[in-house]
Order: structure tokens, then C-alpha cells, then sequence
């Protein structure tokens, strides 16, 4: 099983898989594909190494490597007319749902078998309702109300969910650490307060008070350090 993915090489999207490529370089024809930096260790492929998919033969170009939090991957990317022609001749794909040659998406829509009767009869109608926001296929077809996403817009829509998970992540451990750090002082400070009696005693006997300074900051840091390592062996 591998997932291939048909590609524009001069659109956006297309351009912006460049900067991903880790050895080689983007297809100079429809030949040549980029293959996944994982799936390519995992069939032992390196660039100017023949492919073989779908009874085709293809020379790998380059090694691409994503970032793992893209809505829109595959493990090899072709040009989009060849992928387009593989779909076209997949009889599994057509014995499923028809693909002409131009078609470039097709949606499965997974459904309860009890209910595939309603779920088809609930799109049907919506796709033929009438609507003053109609939009239009690229084969120019009015199919009322709908949406299209692009794999630039789903991959700013993650991206940025991907970069608010990533702050918070940040202010929690900026939280964690302020809050380890308050209750270090807060310990210490309590510590000095209930041995104010042994301290008075070290300085009778001749301690200074830069000893005892140095004496409570060698106790801190063996304590903290030896809760640190106790924490890090628990996770």
C-alpha cells in the first residue's frame, strides 16, 4: 500500500514542496516523482532509482521530507496528468465511483450501510437545491452551495492550529518553570526560617555567614538535583 499524490509543479503548492526536498531535486518531467523521505528508507530508494507503480515505471528525482503535520501528504508525488491517467485506468477506482480523465477529486463519503439510501438521497438534495450562492465546477457545472478546499488552505487551516498548540505549549512550560522556581524559593526561604537556631550556633562555634551561605546553596542544588533525576527515572 502507498499513497500517491498527483502535483501541479507550478502552482503554490507545487513550488512549495521545493523547499521540502532534502537530496535531488523536483520532477524535470512526468517521469519522474518525489518519494517520502520514510517510505523511501523503508524501500531502500535513493535518487535516479526506477519505480514501478500502478505498471508504470518512474525515475526518482528526489528525497522529500515533510514536516508531519500536513492534512495533504503522500509517500510518492507525481505530475498530476499521470495521476489523473492512473486513477482513470484503476478499475477498482472505477468499479467504485467513475473518474473521467479530467476529474482531479473524488469524495467517499463513509456511511452506515442501513443508511446509505438517506445519506445518498440527503446529497442529492442538497447538491440540486436551488441557491443564489451556487457555485460552479471547473468543468463549469452549477451544483448549488459548496465549499472547495485547496491543499494551501487546508494546510494554512493545520498549520495555524499546529502554531497555537505550539504557544501553548510554550506558556505551560514557561508556567511549569516560574512555578518550580517559586516553590524552590518558597522551600528554601522556609528552611532558613525554622534553622535560624542551628545557624546561631555555626556562627558561635566560628562559622561565617558566607559559609552558611554556602552550605544552605550546596543542600539546594543536591535537593533539587536529586529531585530532578527522581522525576526524570518516574517518566
Amino acid at each position: 500500500f502507498k499513497r500517491e499524490l498527483g502535483v501541479n509543479w507550478d502552482d503554490n503548492f507545487g513550488k512549495g514542496l521545493k523547499a521540502k526536498v532534502i537530496a535531488g531535486s523536483i520532477p524535470a518531467n512526468s517521469r519522474q516523482v518525489l518519494v517520502e523521505k520514510t517510505y523511501a528508507e523503508q524501500h531502500f530508494l535513493e535518487v535516479g532509482q526506477a519505480l514501478e507503480t500502478a505498471g508504470l515505471l518512474f525515475k526518482v528525482s528526489g528525497i522529500i521530507q515533510m514536516s508531519g503535520n500536513e492534512i495533504v501528504d503522500a509517500d510518492i508525488y507525481l505530475d498530476m496528468t499521470v495521476a489523473q491517467q492512473m486513477a482513470y485506468n484503476s478499475d477498482n477506482l472505477q468499479a467504485t465511483e467513475p473518474f473521467d480523465k479530467t476529474d482531479i477529486n473524488i469524495i467517499f463519503v463513509d456511511a452506515d450501510q442501513t443508511n446509505i439510501a438517506a445519506v445518498n438521497q440527503e446529497i442529492n438534495d442538497t447538491l440540486r437545491k436551488d441557491s443564489t450562492g451556487a457555485g460552479q465546477t471547473p468543468l463549469g457545472q452549477t451544483i448549488g452551495d459548496y465549499n472547495i478546499y485547496t491543499p494551501q488552505s487546508f494546510d494554512s487551516q493545520i498549520s495555524s492550529v499546529f502554531k497555537i498548540s505550539d504557544k501553548l505549549n510554550w506558556m505551560i512550560s514557561l508556567i511549569v518553570f516560574v512555578g518550580g522556581a517559586l516553590i524552590i524559593v518558597r522551600s528554601t526561604l522556609h528552611n532558613i526560617l525554622e534553622r535560624r537556631k542551628e545557624f546561631g550556633i555555626m556562627k558561635s562555634v566560628g562559622f561565617r555567614s558566607r559559609d552558611i551561605q554556602k552550605e544552605i546553596f550546596a543542600e539546594t542544588i543536591l535537593q533539587n538535583s536529586t529531585g530532578f533525576l527522581t522525576g526524570l527515572a518516574a517518566f
